[in-house]
Formats: C-alpha cells, sequence, structure tokens
C-alpha cells in the first residue's frame, strides 16, 4: 500500500512538473512568434513605404517632366512671337523705306521731265530753227545715251566674262590639285600593297 501511494505521489508529481515546463517552454514560443509576426509586419510595412515612395517618386518625376516640357514650349512660342514680330517689323520698315525710295526718284523724274517738257515747248516758241537744234541736240543725246549704254553693256559683259573664266579656272585647278593628290595616293597605296605582298611572300619562304 505504501509502495502504491508512494508510486502515485511520484507519478502526479512528474506529471504536474512536465506540466509547469510546457507552460513555461511555450511563453518563449509565444514570444518568438509575436516577434516573428512583429517582423513580417515590419518588412512588409516597410516595403509598402518604400513602393509608395518609389510611386511618389515616379509621379514627381513625370510632373517635372511635363512641367518641363510645357516651360519649354511656352519660351519657344514667345521667342518665336518675338521673331516673328521682329521680323513683321523689318518687313514693314523694307516696304517703306522702298516706297519712299521709289517715291522720291518719281518726283525726281518727273521734275526733271517738266523742266525738259518746258524746255522744249520754249524752244519750239522761239523759232523754227532751234526746233531743229533742238533735233539734233536729241539725236546727239540719244547716240551719246546708246554708246553710254552699249560702253555699259560692254564692261558688264567684260567682268562676267572675267568671272566665268575665273570660275572655269578655279574648277580646273581643283580638278587638278584633286586629280594630283589621288594620284599621289594611289601611289603611295600601292607601294605600301606592294611592300605589304614582298613582307608576305618573304615571310612564307
Amino acid at each position: 500500500m505504501y509502495k502504491t501511494a508512494e508510486r502515485t505521489y511520484d507519478a502526479t508529481l512528474l506529471r504536474y512538473g512536465f506540466l509547469r515546463w510546457k507552460e513555461r517552454s511555450k511563453k518563449p514560443l509565444l514570444k518568438l512568434n509575436t516577434l516573428e509576426t512583429l517582423a513580417k509586419k515590419y518588412c512588409l510595412q516597410r516595403y509598402f513605404d518604400k513602393m509608395k515612395l518609389v510611386q511618389k517618386l515616379a509621379q514627381l518625376e513625370s510632373q517635372v517632366v511635363l512641367y518641363t516640357e510645357r516651360e519649354i514650349t511656352r519660351r519657344y512660342f514667345q521667342r518665336w512671337h518675338k521673331f516673328k514680330l521682329l521680323t513683321d517689323s523689318e518687313n514693314m520698315l523694307y516696304q517703306l523705306n522702298r516706297h519712299n525710295i521709289m517715291k522720291a526718284f518719281f518726283c525726281q523724274w518727273s521734275a526733271t521731265h517738266k523742266m525738259t517738257d518746258n524746255a522744249r515747248q520754249f524752244y519750239r516758241k522761239n523759232s523754227m530753227s532751234s526746233a531743229f537744234k533742238i533735233w539734233k541736240l536729241e539725236l546727239t543725246k540719244r547716240r551719246v545715251e546708246c554708246f553710254h549704254d552699249a560702253t555699259q553693256l560692254k564692261k558688264v559683259l567684260d567682268v562676267w566674262k572675267l568671272k566665268l573664266q575665273e570660275n572655269k579656272y578655279n574648277k580646273r585647278k581643283s580638278y587638278v590639285l584633286m586629280r594630283g593628290a589621288f594620284l599621289k595616293w594611289f601611289g603611295k597605296s600601292s607601294s605600301i600593297k606592294e611592300r605589304l605582298e614582298d613582307c608576305e611572300s618573304a615571310f612564307q619562304e
């Protein structure tokens, strides 16, 4: 009886100790599981924060690119508008100057023509002889003008011929120089090729 009771007490004590040990061993496992869960949550939180930051940076970069493109386009059109205004102003000034020059030339020509016409009428009214003199003077004037025009035309043609000859000479000169340079280069390349072939044949022997 005594031995049976002692064995029962030992078994009960052993079972109680095992249960206490099991409860104590569960606490570190729970703490470890809690730490692992917190670590996973922290890693996920950091990953999502990083993804949000990357998304914000991408949005900011796209906004900066869009703003830069708009700013470049705005400045381009501003400069183009200023250039157009400047070009229009220059064209207007050119047309105005041209109109003033043509007007001054026409006024001068009209005054000269009027003076010439008045002089002709005055000489015609004086006498018939003066008319012949005027006709003779006009004929001489026309001949002088024709001679002057022919002389000017001849000068222009001579200058044109000289320029044409000069252009032909320059083209011929450039052709001769290029041909000489090409022949020189071709001679050098041929000699180098022959030397390389001699070296290869000597090396093979």
